[in-house]
């Protein structure tokens, strides 16, 4: 496998080839290329096929899976010993490399998973006195192993050893130790799921009976105050209960306390609402070209601007400065430069690009480090500008410094350096995981995680090659849109939107599973002046976690897929033409889509359209409403004013705010032209609604409470 690529060796070198092939066409003068390529007809297509984008990753395991079958042959044909030999030498050989076996194929779904998960799914299958002729072969191994890692006391190594001889009791004494390090370093979640694949060992039959007691035992207490750590406090309640029928007695946890487990939807704070404040106009910082009418998906410009919101503060990354404003008064509070490395560049494409994240400590922000040139002929596009987006680390908590900068020239790593990120990542515990892209021939994907202090790589994963639309010289036609990322129980999933979805173990980037959907037809770019308009079924949405299942909305794909989030195996899909583009959440067991209807499914079944409860919406913006308690929160186009509808269609939609005082907009000028400061994005903070556009934010209030300030 070539690492940086994610594709074997061998298509690594057929592609070199058919790069520098490419390169010597282009030495032709281009007057004579552009004469005889005008001539081709228009319209050609790509179809990307179910299983394209996984192949360089099965092509490149072929050799280790080869050899897996010889050693289960051996099993099989009764040599036992030999196989057991084979296949352990096997396992501790690719561990940790990822080399993906397929697991489940469908017309339109296909899931690769680990070979090391098939290797010890195999040892287990094992009977009993086999299972024992393991034992005597690798114990002593297993056991330096296990000593070593606790000498150095590093949790990852105990879970490692505790992966590589699954049958020996080196397995469980590693993985209570790897609990007890992530707990000792304040990761109660991680120490959870060490421990949780403890309980499943000791309930294997043909554990000893009275030690693996004695262990469950010695495990309740410190498994609990794990989960209480961690927020899961109805499952901390649960196995309280269960503790008190063994005479263990833990801390009763109350009823409003556990209502704090799950995610919460907020409650609309604002029945009657005002406009508190609204913040300078800083459209002069935003490098967007509305005026050459390029814009890929000129429908979705509300879309562009994410801002990061803190404890009283609100930040706001334009292309050239990074402000903050106080989040009650609406002053600005700090403004940095981000030095774009393209002063020349100006956005096209209206998806997520401008964000910032915080999680209270660190703030993080994307900008353009460099971008190249637009090229073209008579209005056909050579290649189109392509921006290389960088992340920039201030700590905010602190004095306010910048800490890292991903593509600074100090950076040693020249493929962190030169990556790509566009969507918004994730800060927890210490570390950044954030996707990002770079170009190599085609579109590479890669999760990284970062030490958040210092910018450095803790370890990067290749998630994908695929590519995008292409322009008629065979140039990638946009800049790549990435998915987004969700961390829940030590597991980082992520959404390529290039074909693939994938789920990682946090620590380490262990690849649990990557499935691939069935993308929409590629069509080659052959348009003059102007991209074609072609409709996009989704937003740019985040995923949706809800009782094991993964609700993922890939831009690529016409599809709402729902994911068994442990093995990657499609659970159901709906087609999601006409049910709106943005899914904000889970409500009340009900998944929300938004659009011109409000659709609300059950989140046990999606399938079950006859379960769908949906309504007309009143001229909604297209960019991102707020999902609240009993209903929407979005801005009218038409009426500039801010709406709540109810889920229930026994409550009328009602105004909660009037965003102008000046005459109704004309139908069909929308609240994200340049012309218009009105509307955005919504987002409820507290008790208040901020909203954010590419002109300037709004904060908005509820009355009586502006009426007790004064």
């Amino acid at each position: 496998m070539d690492t940086a690529k994610g594709s074997p060796t061998p298509l690594k070198k057929l592609i070199t080839s058919t790069d520098s092939g490419r390169l010597r066409y282009r030495s032709v003068p281009r007057l004579l290329m552009l004469t005889s390529v005008l001539w081709i007809s228009v319209g050609g297509t790509l179809r990307a096929d179910i299983g394209t984008a996984l192949i360089p990753l099965l092509v490149g395991a072929d050799g280790v899976i080869q050899e897996y079958r010889n050693a289960v042959s051996h099993l099989d044909s009764g040599e036992v010993l030999k196989g057991i030999r084979k296949i352990q030498v096997l396992h501790e050989t690719v561990w940790g490399n990822n080399p993906q076996m397929e697991a489940d194929f469908s017309d339109n779904w296909r899931v690769v998973r680990p070979l090391s998960t098939r290797i010890i799914e195999r040892l287990r299958a094992l009977p009993p006195e086999q299972q024992q002729m393991y034992r005597k072969e690798f114990g002593t191994r297993a056991r330096s192993v296990l000593d070593r890692a606790l000498s150095d006391m590093d949790p990852e190594a105990l879970l490692r050893a505790a992966d590589l001889y699954p049958l020996t009791d080196v397995r469980v004494e590693a993985l209570v130790a790897a609990g007890d390090l992530f707990f000792e370093r304040d990761q109660p979640e991680l120490a959870v799921g060490a421990w949780d694949l403890v309980l499943i060992e000791l309930a294997i039959a043909g554990q000893d009976a009275d030690r693996a007691l004695e262990l469950t035992i010695s495990l309740k207490p410190r498994l609990w105050l794990a989960l209480v750590r961690a927020g899961k406090l109805q499952r901390a309640e649960k196995l309280r209960i269960e503790a008190s029928e063994r005479g263990l007695q833990f801390k009763e946890i109350s009823i409003e306390s556990m209502a704090s487990d799950q995610p919460q939807v907020p409650e609309n704070p604002i029945e009657e609402g005002v406009i508190a404040w609204k913040t300078h106009n800083y459209s002069q910082h935003v490098a967007y070209g509305t005026g050459r009418g390029r814009s890929y998906y000129p429908d979705l410009t509300g879309s562009i601007l994410t801002p990061g919101i803190g404890q009283d503060w609100v930040a706001i990354a334009t292309s050239r400065r990074l402000l903050r404003y106080d989040l009650r008064t609406g002053k600005l509070v700090a403004n940095d430069n981000l030095h774009s490395g393209a002063p020349y560049f100006e956005e096209q494409d209206p998806d997520s690009r401008l964000w910032a994240t915080t999680d209270g400590s660190l703030l993080i922000s994307s900008y353009v480090a460099w971008a190249s040139r637009r090229e073209d002929y008579l209005g056909f596009d050579i290649q189109v500008s392509l921006p290389s987006r960088a992340m920039k680390c201030w700590d905010v908590k602190g004095d306010g410094r910048l800490l890292w900068d991903t593509s600074d020239r100090s950076n040693n790593d020249a493929m962190l350096r030169k990556s790509s990120f566009n969507s918004v990542p994730m800060i927890k515990d210490g570390k950044v995981w954030a996707l990002g892209w770079r170009k190599s021939g085609y579109i590479d994907v890669t999760l990284w995680c970062l030490d958040a202090s210092t910018g450095k790589k803790i370890w990067s994963r290749p998630i994908v090659g695929n590519q995008v639309e292409l322009t008629m010289f065979g140039e990638p036609a946009r800049e790549p849109i990435l998915g987004a990322i969700l961390l829940d129980d030590g597991m980082i999933y992520c959404c390529s939107n290039l074909g693939v979805i994938a789920a990682l173990r946090a620590w380490d980037g262990q690849v649990q599973w990557i499935a691939e959907y069935d993308r929409k037809s590629q069509r080659t770019y052959r348009s003059r002046y102007r991209q074609p308009r072609r409709g996009r079924v989704w937003a740019p949405n985040p995923l949706v976690l809800h009782d094991g299942k993964l609700f993922v909305t890939p831009l690529d794909s016409s599809q709402l897929h729902a994911i068994d989030a442990e093995t990657g195996s499609i659970i159901s899909q709906v087609e999601g033409k006409g049910l709106g583009p943005h899914m904000l959440g889970v409500t009340d067991g009900r998944l929300v889509l938004f659009g011109d209807l409000l659709t609300s499914m059950l989140a046990s079944d999606i399938s079950r359209s006859d379960m769908w409860n949906q309504a007309l919406t009143r001229s909604p913006a297209t960019a991102r409403p707020a999902l609240v308690k009993g209903g929407v929160i979005y801005i009218s186009v038409n009426e500039s004013a801010l709406y709540q509808q109810a889920l229930d269609q026994t409550h009328a939609t009602k105004v909660i705010a009037s965003l102008s005082d000046g005459p109704k907009q004309r139908p069909g000028i929308g609240v994200f032209r340049a012309e218009s400061s009105v509307g955005g994005r919504v987002d409820v903070v507290g008790d208040r609604i901020i909203l954010t556009n590419l002109i300037q934010a709004t904060c908005l209030t509820q009355r009586l409470a502006i009426w007790e300030e004064k």
